[in-house]
């Protein structure tokens, strides 16, 4: 026999109020007229004696609210975004929220339309996980967030009309650069890629490197995808054309072939060749061989700050800042030439 689920009129008959007192106090909605203490307390205890539990689907009817957000992923095939989401689920679980990661919308804008229409539908508001190669466009962001917002970008940078966590790569990429030359590196290679993060991260090696005096040789320039097997060929078509002692790969998978390429090629890291790559691969960039020198982005506070964003938006509350910029942390260990150090100081974050 089925158990029978206590409802709103059930909690209000067990605490001797009207079904609009007990809907108020459980669904914590403000009223015109206050609520005493006493009954509030005399109600959450006749719901918790009745084992009473909400009934969503009835709820997000009449309030036309779900309490569910959408993260929609575009070309991210990333741990670090594990990390990111993380972060998103714990700040909307405080907050009562249900977080739904809806595949990722292909084909035409027509399709993206209404694919993105329909996660819209089931949630909320939407995080929109901008992948590597900026799909969907800005000028399709910014009219589906004129049209259905809330919405917030997640790790792109929209032109400043989207509301957006991101972060700023180009400070840091001079950072590990100008490391790299201060160990007498004279001659360093690059593993770019065509984004626009990858080609932030390219000139801010072409900035360190004019610091200095010295200049980046196109011929020691080559594109990768992120992907480790990328970074492999890439170095291979590198030792192939040039010599260099320097090699910065604009993230840490790329970073990881190219170290093995290396080694392949009879190179020692760093005795012979110093590497420094981005992201600080969760759980191998340290125990690469050897440790790999990087740029630590703070990726569960970006996904709680992504997430606290969004809740502001659909409660209508003040916003200080639409744009949140967050700066990476160099990491030092042995593929530059140092030792294992570890994170830097609170004065080198970027």
């Amino acid at each position: 026999m089925e158990r029978e689920f206590a409802t709103i009129a059930d909690v209000a008959k067990e605490a001797g109020v009207n079904k609009s007192t007990a809907s108020r106090v459980l669904n914590q909605r403000q009223s015109r007229i206050p609520i005493s203490q006493a009954t509030v307390e005399r109600v959450r205890s006749a719901a918790a004696r009745l084992h009473y539990m909400p009934n969503l689907a009835a709820r997000a009817l009449t309030l036309r609210r779900t309490h569910v957000v959408a993260a929609i992923m575009f070309g991210w095939l990333d741990p670090n975004m594990a990390t990111v989401l993380q972060g998103v689920q714990q700040c909307l679980e405080e907050k009562g929220y249900d977080l739904f990661v809806a595949p990722e919308p292909e084909g035409d804008d027509r399709g993206l339309s209404a694919r993105l229409l329909t996660a819209r539908g089931r949630a909320d508001g939407l995080l929109i996980f901008g992948g590597p190669h900026a799909i969907p466009s800005d000028d399709w962001l910014l009219d589906f967030y004129t049209r259905y917002g809330p919405v917030v970008a997640v790790m792109r940078q929209v032109r400043d009309t989207i509301p957006e966590v991101t972060h700023r790569s180009h400070a840091a990429a001079k950072r590990l650069v100008l490391h790299l030359l201060a160990h007498g590196r004279r001659r360093v290679a690059v593993i770019a890629e065509a984004s626009f993060i990858g080609q932030e991260r390219l000139e801010g090696c072409r900035a360190a490197l004019q610091a200095r005096g010295l200049s980046l040789e196109p011929s020691l320039v080559t594109e990768g995808d992120w992907t480790t097997e990328s970074g492999y060929e890439a170095m291979r078509k590198l030792l192939k054309a040039e010599k260099f002692d320097g090699l910065f790969a604009v993230n840490d998978r790329m970073a990881f072939g190219a170290i093995q390429a290396a080694h392949e090629a009879g190179l020692r890291v760093p005795q012979d060749l110093g590497v420094v790559g981005f992201d600080n691969q969760v759980g191998l960039a340290e125990f690469c061989q050897p440790p790999l020198t990087t740029a630590a982005l703070p990726f569960r506070e970006m996904g709680e700050a992504a997430a606290r964003l969004l809740l502001n938006l659909l409660e209508n509350r003040p916003i200080r800042k639409r744009i949140l910029i967050f700066g990476p942390t160099i990491i030092i260990r042995a593929s530059c030439g140092c030792p294992n150090k570890g994170a830097l100081s609170a004065s080198d974050r970027l």
